[in-house]
């Protein structure tokens, strides 16, 4: 599996949500391998949408075959991106349920121990985050990499990471941070979008 990933500014929330709508509805669905799209605009007007897509796909297909008119509603400085390396840590709950997403944007200088970090953290922090019910990380062999995170609610998420966290998850992070070129940068989507293959035929768009 590889991950699609479009950002840009938009002043117009419910005109691109529209287009996503249309895109999901019309095209998605016909298009080969497809697995789901997790868009949504943050409060600062940032919009943001990943897209999932079977490794044996073409890459930059997706963004292919968006609707003309969706470029014109993005300002700023746009940016589009494939990480086709995929890790797809859990997903113990229905995602496309989920009231919060959060996406983090950064870059590693040694990949190979980055990956063997991933599931050595994840392993010992997943306990702790029974609201995060979906989870996501992806990068590029460059270093960029994109985190996805699904929560059940952002009331959840907030009460959750305000917690202290044991010693032993404490020295996991600083080995993370050691990792990292610099702190990512964190988009909030408080209303996802998130669309399924399984349910993209009957989505309406209002």
């Amino acid at each position: 599996m590889f991950v699609d990933v479009i950002k840009g500014s938009t002043s117009n929330p419910d005109a691109t949500r529209r287009q996503i709508g249309e895109w999901v509805t019309r095209i998605a669905p016909h298009l080969s391998g497809w697995r789901g799209t997790t868009a949504g605009v943050t409060a600062d007007g940032t919009f943001v949408a990943m897209t999932r897509i079977d490794a044996d796909a073409t890459p930059g297909m997706a963004r292919d075959q968006w609707p003309s008119a969706t470029p014109a509603l993005l300002a700023g400085d746009r940016s589009s991106l494939v990480y086709d390396k995929v890790t797809l840590l859990d997903e113990k709950g229905n995602i496309g349920g989920a009231g919060f997403v959060q996406l983090v944007f950064g870059a590693v200088h040694d990949s190979v121990r980055a990956d063997e970090y991933l599931k050595e953290f994840d392993s010992a922090y997943a306990p702790l985050r029974p609201d995060c019910i979906g989870r996501l990380m992806a990068r590029r062999d460059d270093g960029q990499f994109v985190g996805v995170f699904y929560f059940t609610s952002e009331q959840d998420a907030r009460t959750a990471e305000a917690q202290a966290v044991p010693p032993e998850i404490a020295d996991l992070i600083q080995r993370g941070q050691a990792l990292s070129d610099g702190p990512g940068t964190y988009l909030d989507l408080t209303s996802p979008w998130i669309f399924e293959p399984s349910a993209a035929m009957t989505e309406t768009v209002s």
